[in-house]
């Protein structure tokens, strides 16, 4: 879902797949019965086949708000991360779900535009504050641009509420970056059930 041209250090590679099952579920077709072609279009992309929702979009001159976040995440889904924020930045001015948001985060966090990224995660963030995955990914955002002692911070804040595999994956991601390998494999092994395999670990951990 995020692949793209752009070769991605392996130190950060495995930690985007930490969001893709949330901007997957987020999508309007994850909710709704297919009842016309758009819904049709929508659902396709989510299999993977989105040049039909991409060109729909291209033609189209009106578009909705939901509409304009379905473009923002389907071309994200495609690994087209400047389309989405060249399209971002055609209807900035627009009212976006907190979900179109995110997908720019993301597209700027591909692209190593660590406080474009931030400011589009912010924004996210205040459209639905308490979405444990955009917090994620400020937080993992925040590591990227070496603010790691703010974002153990709110990582903290985040584990306290809610204790689960991502915030533990997301712990390691950060202490990697920091050069903390053992604090960095602790959080991995918390991770795993407790009847697992070595093989089990990220590639990157083995």
């Amino acid at each position: 879902m995020y692949s793209s041209s752009r070769k991605r250090c392996p130190k950060t590679k495995w930690a985007l797949k930490i969001l893709t099952a949330a901007f997957l579920a987020a999508s309007p077709a994850a909710k709704s019965a297919v009842n016309n072609a758009y819904d049709a279009l929508i659902i396709e992309a989510r299999k993977g086949n989105t040049q039909p929702a991409l060109s729909w979009f291209a033609q189209k001159s009106t578009l909705s708000n939901n509409q304009i976040a379905d473009w923002l995440q389907i071309a994200l889904w495609a690994g087209q991360d400047k389309q989405v924020i060249t399209v971002y930045n055609r209807y900035r001015h627009q009212q976006l779900p907190a979900r179109g948001y995110a997908a720019v985060a993301v597209a700027y966090r591909n692209l190593q535009q660590w406080q474009n990224s931030l400011t589009l995660w912010q924004k996210a963030l205040s459209l639905e504050p308490q979405n444990k995955d955009y917090q994620r990914g400020q937080i993992l955002t925040l590591a990227d641009a070496g603010h790691y002692d703010t974002a153990l911070f709110k990582l903290k804040q985040l584990k306290s509420g809610a204790p689960d595999k991502a915030n533990l994956l997301a712990e390691a991601y950060i202490y990697k970056l920091t050069g903390r390998y053992q604090d960095e494999l602790r959080a991995m092994t918390e991770s795993l059930p407790e009847n697992a395999s070595k093989q089990q670990y990220p590639t990157e951990y083995v």
